[in-house]
């Protein structure tokens, strides 16, 4: 048995493609991407197949050649069906599909499908949701919601490889601006630093690979403390007011970071927002102005809606309001904790399993 995984891009498609793969038999499992995108690392990484092909969005030559070799590889697998979990990657391979004839599972993560899976999922065998809002895009007898698959690690009680040497007394706020960081985010939490207004906090701020140096150099020249910490890739900075600040350029220890976490500041990607409402997490979200169709939008609004979240559009997002917003999350102990359960309220469990499940199905029914 055969099985094609095709996704691309960004962490937001692969993660939930990497979990559905988990739950399935890896030597079963062929992934299909491009060559020079985040999956093209990640994949092999995780000890599976995987192929690539050369996509584009508007390139009509790039997408005719993606075409063909889709179907080669289509053709030579044989696969019992296709599973996309989005990115423009994907229609290449659905399309080879759906010529061959090969059933197609699709998973859908945002609020708002993009134009690929809403055209795809006209002729998907099955639609699985993340949440409950993408409904009315799809036919409902092929839509199951199934929430959104996250990686096992965010459910596992493990230690951090790392010791950061904080302030264990101190609330902790954790800063993620997507795999690439956000320099909005960055600037922000230097400026609510700077008004020394929030003190006995501890920040972990995610600046992403390019803005690390900058944000760390400015960070440091603000400190009165001699509580410094630089280690590859990380730096530890403390000040008087008992606030300190732990810069991450990247780190693999998310998973980590998120559970000591009593707040988390955040895009309103749904892998990241799965994570946070599987562990119960309170959020000030932001969501990314450009995300297609305006998705992370909402994304957040259903979070916000669900009194599991506090949003802040980036334009309106000051050093002012988000300290306003973190004071008044914690340092009330009842909104905290009602922020946190209604959070874990909107995580469904069993996601990959219930995704996998479906080929399953596929091979009792004989495709």
């Amino acid at each position: 048995m055969n099985i094609i995984i095709t996704c691309g891009g960004t962490g937001g498609h692969i993660y939930p493609a990497l979990a559905i793969a988990d739950e399935l038999p890896k030597q079963s499992v062929t992934f299909i991407g491009t060559n020079d995108r985040l999956e093209s690392s990640l994949i092999p990484q995780e000890g599976y197949k995987f192929k690539h092909i050369t996509a584009s969005r508007k390139n009509p030559a790039k997408i005719f050649f993606s075409l063909v070799k889709s179907l080669w590889i289509v053709i030579r697998l044989n696969p019992i069906c296709v599973i996309s979990t989005g990115g423009y990657v994907t229609l290449p391979v659905c399309l080879a599909a759906l010529l061959l004839k090969k059933p197609i599972i699709l998973q859908e993560q945002n609020a708002i499908p993009g134009k690929v899976n809403r055209l795809i999922g006209k002729f998907a065998y099955k639609v699985a949701i993340g949440l409950p809002t993408p409904k009315e895009y799809f036919l409902p007898e092929k839509v199951l919601l199934t929430g959104n698959p996250i990686r096992k690690i965010f459910l596992q009680n493990t230690e951090s490889p790392i010791n950061y040497n904080i302030n264990e007394n101190n609330k902790k706020v954790l800063v993620i601006g997507g795999s690439q960081g956000a320099m909005i985010f960055n600037q922000t939490i230097i400026d609510l630093i700077k008004d020394k207004k929030l003190s006995s906090t501890t920040f972990f701020l995610i600046t992403g690979k390019k803005h690390y140096i900058p944000t760390r150099n400015t960070l440091s020249a603000l400190s009165e403390s001699s509580l410094k910490k630089d280690s590859e890739g990380y730096c530890h900075i403390g000040f008087k007011n008992k606030t300190e600040i732990v810069i991450l350029s990247y780190t693999s220890n998310i998973h980590y970071l998120m559970k000591i976490a009593d707040a988390v500041i955040a895009r309103a990607g749904a892998s990241t927002l799965t994570e946070i409402a599987a562990l119960g997490k309170p959020s000030i979200l932001v969501p990314y102005p450009y995300a297609a169709n305006d998705h992370q939008h909402w994304n957040a609004q259903y979070y916000a809606d669900n009194g599991a979240a506090k949003v802040i559009t980036n334009r309106e997002l000051s050093p002012q309001k988000l300290e306003a917003i973190i004071k008044s999350i914690l340092t009330n102990k009842t909104l905290l904790e009602d922020m946190s359960k209604k959070a874990y309220s909107l995580y469904q469990d069993n996601s990959a399993a219930k995704i996998a499940k479906l080929v399953t199905s596929l091979k009792s029914y004989g495709h």
